[in-house]
C-alpha cells in the first residue's frame, strides 16, 4: 500500500489530504445547501426549515443516502438501508451538540438531507462537511464549524516478513478496504472531538489514541481548506450583487 519514499499508492504523503472544492447555494427550493468534494467523493446537502414543531418533536431530522452507482458499481438499496439509518443518526448526533437549538430554535425542527453522488473514500466525513456547509448557507447558528476527516491505518510488510503500520489522513477507497478507519469530527477551535464511528475492527486497541490524533490533524487540514473557500465564495457572492469591495 506503500510505494517508494514512503508515499501513497495515489502520490500523497502519510498526512497529506486530497484536494477540497465545495459550492454553496445550489438549490433555490432549499433554505441552505452545498457540495462537498474531496478527491473523487462528492456529497450534496440540503437544509429545510427552521419550521415550527411541538417541544417533543423539535430537534434536527437527518436522512442519508448514498446513490446506487456511489461506488461504481451498482448496489441493491435494501444492502445499505440499515448502514444509512446508522449513519444519519450519527449526523444528527453531531449537529445537536453543534446547532444552537435551545438558543435560537426549541420549538422547531431542522430537515437535513445528504447524498452522496460519489464515494472515492471518506464519504461519512465529506457528508459531515456538506451539512456544515449547507448549514452555514442557511444562516444557521453553530458552535463552530463541525469538521470531519477520515483517517485510516495503512500495513507495509517488511522484507523478513514482518507488518509495520502507518497512520494515514484522509483514506481513499481503496486504502478503506485494507484496513482499519475512522472518521473523526471535531470542533476545531477547540479540538473537541465530537463524533467518531469506527468503520472496521481494529486490531490492537492501543492504537486508538494516535488514530484520533491524526484524525484531529486532518480535520484542522480540512477545515483550513473549507474555511478559505467559505469566504471566497461568500465574498464573491457579495461582490456579485454589488455590495462591498471589488
Amino acid at each position: 500500500m506503500l510505494r517508494e519514499r514512503g508515499l501513497r499508492l495515489d502520490g500523497r504523503a502519510l498526512e497529506d489530504i486530497r484536494e477540497v472544492s465545495l459550492e454553496l447555494d445550489l438549490y433555490d427550493n432549499a433554505t441552505g445547501s452545498a457540495s462537498f468534494n474531496i478527491g473523487p467523493t462528492k456529497v450534496v446537502a440540503n437544509v429545510y426549515g427552521p419550521f415550527d414543531a411541538d417541544r417533543e418533536a423539535a430537534g434536527l431530522e437527518v436522512e442519508y443516502h448514498m446513490t446506487a452507482f456511489a461506488r461504481g458499481k451498482r448496489r441493491q438499496p435494501t444492502v445499505d438501508e440499515r448502514r444509512n439509518r446508522e449513519v444519519a443518526e450519527l449526523i444528527s448526533n453531531c449537529f445537536t451538540q453543534a446547532v444552537l437549538m435551545e438558543q435560537h430554535f426549541g420549538n422547531s425542527i431542522i430537515r437535513v438531507e445528504v447524498r452522496v453522488l460519489a464515494d472515492g473514500g471518506g464519504a461519512l466525513s465529506a457528508a459531515i462537511n456538506a451539512v456544515t456547509l449547507a448549514l452555514v448557507d442557511a444562516g444557521i447558528p453553530m458552535r463552530d464549524m463541525l469538521t470531519a476527516c477520515t483517517v485510516g491505518i495503512i500495513e507495509e510488510r517488511r522484507a523478513d516478513g514482518s507488518i509495520e503500520t502507518h497512520l494515514a489522513a484522509d483514506v481513499n477507497d481503496v486504502e478503506e478496504m485494507r484496513g482499519a478507519n475512522l472518521p473523526v469530527a471535531i470542533f476545531p477551535s477547540t479540538r473537541e472531538v465530537v463524533g467518531i464511528m469506527l468503520l472496521h475492527p481494529l486490531a490492537r486497541s492501543d492504537v486508538l489514541d494516535e488514530l484520533l490524533a491524526a484524525g484531529v490533524e486532518g480535520c484542522l487540514k480540512v477545515h483550513h481548506e473549507m474555511a478559505t473557500r467559505v469566504r471566497t465564495a461568500v465574498g464573491d457572492a457579495i461582490r456579485s450583487r454589488g455590495v462591498g469591495p471589488r
